[in-house]
């Protein structure tokens, strides 16, 4: 599996406090975890999927050695064979990148959607 990695995030998985939350609003996917700020207090940031067709989530012992090329980043995964699979949006004329993100001791995050937006954008 061939992952670009796309945009590189700031805020360290072995820093979270609480595991990530991913949230539906309409086709939108929010992915969200936490971090420290410099007061030291812990604040929410994340990164929002766009006009999401598929989600799926894959626990930390079930991570394969691909998906660990999105550590701490989102992938768009080349060629891939999920979207190939995903016969409800094969007649779908919307183009949709398959979106892949890894957080040690979190698992991978996977997304099949349009695009993504930095921040929580509620």
């Amino acid at each position: 599996m061939e992952v670009e990695k796309v945009l590189i995030i700031d805020e360290l998985a072995q820093d979270f406090m609480h595991t990530p939350k991913v949230e539906q609003r309409g086709r939108d996917y929010i992915l969200m975890f936490d971090f420290e700020s410099e007061s030291g207090s812990y604040e929410w940031t994340g990164i929002t999927f766009k006009d999401v067709a598929k989600y799926r989530h894959t626990p930390d012992n079930m991570v394969n050695e691909d998906m660990l090329k999105a550590y701490n980043a989102v992938g768009i995964v080349k060629m891939s064979n999920w979207l190939k699979e995903e016969s409800p949006i094969k007649n779908d004329k919307t183009y949709y990148n398959h979106y892949l993100i890894y957080f040690d001791g979190f698992g991978a995050y996977e997304f099949l959607g349009t695009n993504f937006i930095k921040g929580l954008n509620l």
